[in-house]
Order: C-alpha cells, then sequence, then structure tokens
C-alpha cells in the first residue's frame, strides 16, 4: 500500500481494516468503453434523461455529429430541436469521462428465491439509495486526487466484508431507519412473516448528500488553476444560500470547509449544485457531473430512477436494535441483517443476476395509486414519503423472471 493511501485523512482508520481486501485499480466510465459500447449507454443517458438518468442539471445543446451519433445507424434517442439535442452534461463530455478506482473485494450475494418469499407470503420495504460504489477513487478523468476517496456505496455497503460480517445491512440517519423498522415490524404481524428490506436506485444526482462528493472535490481542486476572484464569488454565492450562510468558512480554507460540510447534509447537496452552475464551470472548477460518475457505480450510467432494484436484498433483523456503528462516512447508524441469512440479489429461473424495475417489485403500491387515479409522474416520491410494503411477489414480477430465458417483452 502506498504511503499516500497511508496517510488518507479521510479515511482513518476504515482503510486500514480494509487493506486486505482492496483490489487491483481498474478503469470505468465511458471514456473506456468501445464506440457501440459508448452509443448504447449514451443513447440510454439521453432517453432516461427526465427519469433520473443524469448527472447534472447543466445541459448543452450538441448535434449528433458532436455525439458520436453519424458513426453509427439506429434511430436518434429523442427528436432534434433545430437539429440538436438538449443532453444534461457539466464542462467535461460524456464519452470523455472515466475513472480509475481500486475496488473492494465483497461478499458474495445469493440469488433471492421470489418464488419461495412468495410462498412464505414474504414481506418486502424499499431501501431508496444512492448510486455510489465501493472502493477507493484514484482518479477522475485525467487527474489523479491529492488523495485518494474511499467510497462506502449505497447497494454495496451490505457485502462490504467488514459490515457484512457486524450484521450490518443498511446505512442511514437514525429517523428513516427507526420509520423502516417500526414499518418492517407491522408488517411481519408479529413476526409471523419474514420482511425483506429492497435496494431500488435513486437518480444519478442522488451522491450529492454523501460525503463522497465533497471530498472527491476538493481532492481534485488543487490540480485546477483557479483565480482568486473566482474563489471570492463562488464563497459570496454560498454564504447567500440558507442552507449554508454566513458561517461558510471560505473554500480555500479547506479544512473548515470540509468539517463545515461534513457536519451539513443538506449544505453538502447545495455545495454540488452550486459547483455546476454555468458561473463556476466557467471558472474551470472541477466538473461536478464528471465527480457523480466516477462516484457511481459504473454500469448505472444511463438507468432511471427504480431502474436497478433489488441489487440488494436482505432480511432485516425484528429484534435487534438499530446500531450506533456503521462505518460509513455519510450516515451514523445501521439496520441489521438477520444473523444467519445471506445478502441476497435479484436473480432470473436460472439464478443469474437481474435488474427489477421498481414498480414491477411494489405492484400493489402503484395499483392502489392507479386506483385513486393518482399521478404517474409522482409514484417515485409517493414511494420515497409512503414506505409501502409489498406481500409477496406480483405474477407480473414472476413473469419477468421466468421470461428473462427467452427475452423480455414476454408472449403470455
Amino acid at each position: 500500500m502506498s504511503k499516500r493511501l497511508e496517510k488518507l485523512p479521510i479515511v482513518g482508520e476504515k482503510l486500514g481494516a480494509l487493506k486486505d481486501f482492496i483490489k487491483e485499480e481498474i478503469e470505468g466510465g465511458l471514456k473506456y468503453l468501445s464506440d457501440p459500447e459508448k452509443l448504447t449507454n449514451l443513447k440510454q443517458y439521453i432517453q432516461n434523461a427526465n427519469r433520473g438518468s443524469k448527472l447534472t442539471t447543466a445541459t448543452r445543446k450538441m448535434t449528433p455529429e458532436q455525439l458520436g451519433f453519424d458513426l453509427f445507424s439506429g434511430p436518434l434517442p429523442l427528436p432534434l430541436d433545430k437539429g440538436k439535442l438538449d443532453v444534461p452534461v457539466g464542462s467535461v463530455p460524456l464519452t470523455e469521462m472515466g475513472t480509475v478506482i481500486s475496488p473492494i473485494k465483497r461478499v458474495k450475494e445469493e440469488p433471492f428465491d421470489f418464488d419461495k418469499a412468495r410462498a412464505q407470503n414474504a414481506r418486502f420495504i424499499p431501501l431508496e439509495g444512492d448510486r455510489t460504489d465501493l472502493g477507493v477513487l484514484r482518479k477522475v478523468n485525467e487527474t489523479m486526487l491529492k488523495n485518494p476517496v474511499l467510497l462506502e456505496a449505497g447497494y454495496k455497503y451490505a457485502t462490504n466484508p467488514l459490515n457484512y460480517d457486524a450484521l450490518r445491512m443498511w446505512a442511514s440517519d437514525i429517523g428513516k431507519l427507526s420509520a423502516i423498522k417500526n414499518k418492517a415490524i407491522k408488517s411481519s404481524e408479529d413476526g409471523k412473516f419474514p420482511v425483506y428490506g429492497v435496494f431500488t436506485n435513486m437518480g444519478g444526482e442522488s451522491g450529492n448528500y454523501s460525503d463522497m462528493i465533497v471530498n472527491t472535490f476538493f481532492e481534485l481542486l488543487p490540480s485546477f488553476n483557479i483565480k482568486k476572484k473566482d474563489f471570492k464569488a463562488l464563497d459570496k454565492f454560498l454564504k447567500s444560500d440558507k442552507q449554508i450562510g454566513k458561517k461558510w468558512p471560505g473554500i480555500e480554507n479547506e479544512e473548515e470547509a470540509r468539517i463545515f460540510l461534513a457536519n451539513n447534509g443538506s449544505a453538502r447537496i447545495k455545495f454540488a449544485q452550486a459547483i455546476e452552475k454555468a458561473e463556476f464551470r466557467n471558472a474551470g472548477f472541477p466538473d461536478i457531473a464528471s465527480i457523480r460518475a466516477a462516484t457511481n457505480v459504473d454500469d448505472m450510467i444511463g438507468l432511471g430512477t427504480g431502474d436497478a432494484s433489488g441489487r440488494m436484498i436482505a432480511e432485516i433483523d425484528l429484534d435487534a436494535p438499530i446500531s450506533d456503528v456503521s462505518g460509513h462516512g455519510t450516515y451514523k447508524y445501521a439496520l441489521k441483517r438477520k444473523e444467519g441469512t445471506p445478502v441476497y440479489r435479484a436473480a432470473n429461473e436460472r439464478g443469474a443476476f437481474v435488474d427489477i424495475p421498481r414498480f414491477m417489485l411494489f405492484d400493489d403500491f402503484l395499483k392502489m395509486r392507479r386506483e385513486i387515479d393518482a399521478p404517474v409522474g409522482s409514484d417515485n416520491r409517493a414511494l420515497s414519503m409512503r414506505l409501502p410494503q409489498q406481500i409477496g411477489a406480483s405474477d407480473e414480477l414472476l413473469r419477468y423472471l421466468s421470461a428473462q430465458k427467452r427475452g423480455y417483452p414476454y408472449n403470455n
């Protein structure tokens, strides 16, 4: 292990505990894909922009030629507006975004048996999480980080060997975990039925709340030539924000700024949103869209909100108290997995892991909303607010899993 890693200030003892699980570094991102793979991901990203795929609120109008569509046959992902597409992108083109990360060796998930869960009348509760990866981030695009940043994961959190051994399945704040735990106890009907927490992904910008975005930004910043006047302009803007305010210590006071942001999740969101504004993008600050892409799991680029549901499933221990030791830098509390049970992942009838659309998993909740004529556009927010339960697996879900053998859409 390099001395730079050993001295990493934001990782500290956690990195030392994980050193035996750190794997060789790998390259990721659209930059390192073949041209056909880039096109596939790019189309998916643009098509799902209004469904949560976007990495930034900033947009640029780009011609198909600028995106590389002139090199390939096939339809464009969206209608053109005066010959151009609206593409959510920051200061770095999507196809030039890349990362170098040392993954952390994970405990292998087991395929989840939905047929068995249906026979048990098992209950499912959504665990909404960001897309952040598990590993040691070393490089974003062409820039090495001053110090590598430990990525502590969304759905991969439960299979971090340290968390797995401690039965920690999900990290969050105490209020959110208490609501999940209480819902699970009620859903179980006094322990009569098993209750599973199921990961369901948030949008591409959802990592804003985590400290991984902020930490990566500050580790990149020394490599960028920012003018004094632009630092002052950013500080002025941040101090004018209600979530940040006059107590902001100034971005050049790195240690104080990082401490301030570490203790204020709302401020972290506002900070990331400020950096992606045109004024600060043009001033040459690190590209927040690239940072989000680098800290997110690589194969989730272009997916809409909820499209990768089921990547982590674990049975909730109804008797264990919420742990005040999480092993996570952003979230201080952890929900416990039932002892003696594995961490699962959604799988088809052959046992191959598959992603499941969110509302195919939580079918009862979706049907209830259609019955009351609730707007489709607010389904995701309603799921976040209501924390619904699903009893068993729906017929549509079982057909979907069965159909993976012969393709989807399936014939019935």
